[in-house]
């Protein structure tokens, strides 16, 4: 009888339980069930409004998925021979840090892309846009994208906050968009601090310093994504993960952020030469001091003296303003460009030239292009054929003359680069003049029908 009762006594406690075996579960419910009943929905919904979901509520404008597509070469398996180009996506993730659309992502999103578009979160923007590249830092894998919008338009943007105070265990959010999968968010805390990693590359490994460590899940697609702290600001910019480990993701600190921006906006990185130069650039009302004869903004009517008060449709009277219309300007379409002249306001059209024929011409007085020529039967001359030389610059000093063959060059006082250089896209005599000095002296060799001739101009 004792055992019996024993075992009723069981049942009953048995009934009193939940599944999990909490004996106050009931109780519990009962009483969430009772606060819930005097709550109206509008608190009912104030409860469930955590710290995370404030976080995300505040970044997620912000937040933009690239998608690029670029061709990759496809070859006959046996003998290598080209048979076609195949379209080869990829997709990440961004964010918007200036108000005229310039995002900031990783480079390996980017690279070799031949068009990048930018998408938001349809309930805040349903439209799709272009973007391009108008600067990168390849060994820091980041790189500035421009949203190509109508001049008007201002984007969302996301605060930049501070990463030399973060404190392990500190909660952090991350924004991505993992596997296709648009605008995902997780969350977890900084699990590690100055951390250094190799990351495989096509190029090779990249080193990366100094990173933000985090369990907050990292997969690919959050590549250029925002770490967020717990007070919606931007902390770093989700990079890598480790394959080889669950939970542990990278980010390159926001403060690391700041010290690139000033590269990225410099004006070393602009893709369009405009053939001037302005006093105080990146201040108000840029004043025109210096123009290249024969470059665009003399053909378009600057002068020297003008002043610069709106580029490409974007108001350039205040701080900083100038240097960023003038990273989005690219070569090709017609500028608009509103000076100030003495008491009038002109307005004037200027084409902008690709940065590798401004600085050639400027530095050299020459503009070429890629060319083949026949020498012999079965023989051809790879080399760049003059198509415009400035008059009274160092081409035309020399006696170089449109049609000319460029075919090789060599530097005179740069014991590092005194070799033979040889041509065959305008972009490898860049790399070689970029590095030069003005007043820096270049012998040349010129090809002229069947004539070869020597000389040395002198670099501006």
């Amino acid at each position: 009888m004792k055992t019996l009762l024993f075992i009723v006594a069981l049942g009953g406690l048995a009934a009193a339980q939940d599944s999990t075996g909490d004996a106050s579960a009931p109780r519990k419910r009962a009483e969430l069930d009772r606060i819930l009943s005097e709550l109206t929905p509008a608190e009912k919904l104030e409860r469930r409004i955590t710290p995370e979901v404030l976080v995300v509520e505040k970044a997620r404008p912000a937040v933009v998925y690239v998608t690029t597509q670029s061709f990759q070469e496809v070859r006959e398996p046996f003998w290598g021979q080209l048979v076609g180009h195949s379209p080869v996506t990829g997709s990440g993730s961004g964010v918007v840090i200036l108000k005229e659309g310039f995002v900031i992502t990783n480079y390996h999103v980017v690279r070799g892309a031949q068009t990048i578009r930018v998408s938001f979160a349809p309930e805040f923007d349903e439209q799709s846009y272009s973007a391009t590249v108008v600067s990168r830092l390849a060994e820091r894998d980041l790189a500035l994208l421009k949203v190509h919008a109508a001049p008007e338009k201002v984007f969302p943007t996301l605060a930049l906050g501070a990463s030399h105070d973060l404190m392990i265990g500190e909660k952090v959010v991350a924004i991505g968009n993992p596997h296709g999968q648009a605008l995902t968010v997780s969350s977890g805390i900084v699990s590690g601090l100055h951390r250094d990693i190799l990351v495989p590359t096509v190029g090779g490994n990249l080193r990366f310093e100094g990173l933000i460590q985090t369990d907050a899940s990292i997969n690919r697609g959050n590549s250029g994504g925002p770490l967020l702290n717990i007070n919606g600001e931007l902390i770093g910019i989700n990079t890598a993960m480790d394959v080889q480990a669950d939970n542990i993701g990278f980010a390159i600190p926001v403060d690391q952020l700041r010290v690139v921006l000033e590269d990225l906006l410099s004006p070393e990185h602009y893709v369009a030469w405009l053939g001037y130069r302005v006093d105080g650039e990146g201040e108000a009302e840029p004043r025109v001091v210096e123009l290249v004869p024969g470059g665009p903004a003399e053909q378009a009517g600057v002068q020297v003296g003008d002043r610069i008060l709106e580029l490409g449709g974007a108001d350039v009277r205040t701080p900083g303003a100038y240097r960023l219309a003038r990273l989005a300007v690219h070569p090709g379409p017609l500028i608009p460009l509103r000076v100030e002249r003495g008491a009038q306001t002109v307005e004037l059209e200027l084409a902008a030239w690709n940065h590798v024929d401004g600085l050639l011409y400027e530095r050299m007085g020459v503009l070429v292009k890629t060319a083949t020529r026949p020498l012999a039967p079965g023989a051809n001359l790879d080399a760049l054929q003059v198509v415009r030389v400035a008059h009274g610059g160092p081409a035309d000093l020399i006696g170089m003359r449109v049609d000319d063959l460029l075919e090789s060059a060599r530097p005179l006082d740069d014991a590092e680069l005194r070799r033979h250089w040889s041509f065959f896209e305008p972009r490898q005599l860049f790399a070689l003049v970029e590095r030069l000095p003005a007043g820096a002296r270049l012998e040349v060799d010129v090809r002229r029908g069947q004539l070869r001739n020597t000389g040395v101009l002198v670099l501006r």
